[in-house]
């Protein structure tokens, strides 16, 4: 049961405050539905790609027409150095560079570049894969046409080697023909058979009875001699010595038969018989060879006649057959000749060039390699926002719940004093911790602080300036330390979901992108990185400083306004507040605001400047002056009270009690 109570209890004090009470349950809900409105879709990113090419190459347009347009913006570069600056300025998210010669053909490797921007990790990896993925598309799209060139090619090569070996088979068969003609003719050539033997026989026997009628001619010669030698003249006895008629020689010396020359007529007549059997043999060669030859006539007939055959069906079978051969094999000739073209024409035919055309690099434009390098800018900034937010934020509401805050509106000090005394507070408690940070990241993980210390120092004191002006300004709308937490909790946390840290901003709709990137978190973080990871120096960032002077200046403009309304309302709500004067109550209790006893210098005016007239006449006369006895019963100033007891218009009592108040304060700061 006193649990029960004890939980009722906390919720009234925790739901005493409508602000309180708004904020615990309206800060959530906004706070989940504005992150819901900027996520909760299935739009693809809104990035900007740049892209250096060669003028007019279709293959270059092919592939970025695969880049879909409707989220993605195109921008098209003279130089690949200019793009790249661009994306350490973040008005481009990648840059494509196609090579000079960007050309499909063999054994060459044509590699497209994609410059990116590393330190942004939740969005790098979804621009690259998407690119990569529609030059994907591009690069299927281009080995499909040269798969089909080579298929085409393949196609007509198989429909001309058909038609090769149609005609080759044509070309066999008439050669069969022309083989089986020629295997006739052979047969007929064979048939031819000229005997030479029989001639040769008597073409020898011929020349071997020449040579015995030549040796007897030489005897009879030699015989001649001897006779003539002898004195015996065959001239005187009418016998002619021709020697191509030996015949009549040899009769008329039988004729005179002359003893006397009985041994020369026997020599004489033995060759002429011998001479006389030479003739008769020689005419029987000479019959036989005459046979012989007749027959080698009989058979050159014969084979002439064959010859004419063969050159007859040379003529009008076999050679017609040859040039129709050869006009079929120059057509095959042809048709190979027009397949080989075909296939040189082929602009690739390596399977590395047509299974991948196209190969992809990815180039960072940050020298930075860790994580940690990547991810710094944005912590450093996390950091100072949470810092600078909840503790300007608390400066403003202890001062606001302090004693003495009602002596702010009392003393003579311009209200700006107070802004600027908070201002400063806070940005050397921020500065202090932010020092001890980068002391440490510096040292202990090489931090990319260094390369550009100036900026970087400009660019922290400004993004603190603006975060401690909005919890300056968190402080100054809510009255109870509690509410102003949450609300600083709830504006970092929303500038933290609404930032590119946890999701990427283009994933966002286009009009909550275009409001996103001017969130002040959103703001330094990227200029930091700018200036961190790539050493911009201020004409890069000078737009993104001058944004968030301007918001700092609105802000502070704001603030000087709501603090003036709160303390407007802080004033005039005493006007509303209910004073109780008891005097039967111990002196303490006698003044009362809002059933709460008054316990210090700065209520008390409080309750002088709303009592009535009335009130004030009846308890502050030369008689009784309650005051007077209060400053000298609870406060324990005799001297005040001597003062007070004379006094008899509000004005003058303020007045003391004022100065007594700056008294104070004066003593305090001394001690």
């Amino acid at each position: 049961m006193k649990l029960t109570k004890i939980i009722i209890k906390n919720f009234k004090t925790l739901f005493r405050s409508k602000s309180s009470a708004l904020v615990l349950i309206l800060g959530p809900l906004i706070l989940i539905s504005l992150v819901g409105l900027a996520f909760n879709n299935t739009s693809t990113f809104l990035v900007n790609v740049g892209y250096q090419a060669p003028e007019g190459n279709e293959l270059v347009n092919s592939y970025m027409s695969q880049i879909d347009t409707s989220t993605y913006t195109v921008n098209r570069f003279d130089d690949i150095n200019t793009c790249i600056e661009n994306i350490k300025l973040s008005t481009i998210h990648a840059c494509i560079d196609f090579p000079e010669d960007f050309e499909i053909s063999n054994n060459k490797v044509n590699e497209i570049k994609f410059y990116v921007d590393q330190s942004k990790v939740n969005l790098v990896y979804s621009i690259v894969d998407t690119i990569s993925k529609s030059f994907s598309r591009a690069s299927s799209n281009l080995s499909v046409e040269l798969t089909n060139d080579i298929l085409s090619v393949v196609t007509q090569n198989k429909g001309g080697m058909l038609e090769a070996k149609a005609e080759i088979d044509k070309l066999i068969e008439a050669n069969n023909e022309l083989k089986e003609i020629s295997n006739e003719l052979q047969r007929d050539l064979n048939t031819i058979v000229i005997d030479t033997k029989e001639a040769s026989k008597s073409t020898g026997s011929l020349n071997s009875l020449s040579e015995d009628l030549e040796d007897n001619i030489q005897d009879m010669n030699q015989l001649a001699q001897m006779l003539v030698e002898t004195g015996l003249k065959l001239e005187d006895y009418g016998i002619p010595t021709n020697e191509e008629n030996w015949t009549d020689t040899i009769e008329t010396l039988e004729y005179y038969n002359e003893p006397d020359d009985e041994n020369h007529k026997n020599e004489i007549w033995y060759l002429w018989n011998d001479t006389n059997a030479i003739r008769l043999n020689l005419m029987t060669s000479v019959t036989s060879l005459t046979g012989s030859v007749t027959d080698m006539i009989d058979d050159i007939d014969a084979a002439k006649e064959k010859q004419t055959k063969v050159k007859d069906t040379l003529k009008e079978d076999i050679n017609p057959s040859i040039d129709e051969n050869n006009e079929k094999a120059n057509e095959v000739k042809d048709t190979l000749s027009g397949l080989v073209f075909l296939i040189d024409n082929i602009e690739v035919s390596d399977a590395e060039s047509v299974v991948n055309p196209i190969t992809t690099k990815i180039e960072t434009v940050s020298s930075e390699k860790s994580h940690l390098s990547f991810l710094f800018p944005s912590l450093i900034i996390l950091l100072i926002m949470f810092i600078s937010i909840l503790i300007s934020s608390n400066l403003i509401l202890m001062e606001k719940n302090s004693k003495a805050y009602f002596r702010n509106f009392t003393t003579p000090t311009n209200d700006s004093l107070f802004i600027l005394s908070t201002y400063l507070t806070g940005i050397i408690m921020v500065l202090m911790q932010i020092v001890i940070v980068l002391s440490v990241a510096t040292w202990a993980f090489d931090a990319p602080l260094l390369q550009n210390i100036g900026m970087v120092s400009l660019l922290i004191l400004i993004s603190s300036t603006l975060f401690i002006f909005i919890g300056m300004a968190i402080g100054y709308i809510f009255n109870s330390e509690e509410t102003a937490m949450i609300g600083a909790i709830s504006v970092s946390s929303l500038f933290l979901l609404l930032s590119d840290l946890i999701l990427p901003l283009e994933s966002m709709p286009r009009t909550l992108f275009e409001i996103a990137q001017y969130n002040p978190f959103v703001l330094g973080s990227e200029t930091l990185r700018q200036v961190m990871l790539f050493s911009v120096g201020y004409q890069g960032i000078k737009s993104h400083l001058w944004i968030m002077i301007g918001f700092s200046l609105v802000i502070l403009t704001l603030m000087v306004i709501i603090q003036q309304i709160m303390k407007f309302l802080y004033l005039s709500s005493f006007s509303r507040k209910k004073v109780k004067i008891n005097k039967k109550m111990n002196v303490k209790d006698y003044f009362k605001i809002n059933n709460e006893p008054v316990t210090d210098l700065d209520g008390l005016i409080k309750v002088i400047r709303h009592m009535s007239d009335k009130d004030f006449k009846k308890h502050i006369n030369k008689r009784n002056n309650i005051i007077s006895k209060w400053v000298a019963d609870v406060m324990k100033n005799v001297d005040l009270s001597e003062k007070i007891k004379d006094k008899k218009k509000k004005e003058d009592i303020i007045f003391l009690l004022k100065r007594a108040i700056t008294s104070e304060n004066e003593k305090d700061n001394k001690k």
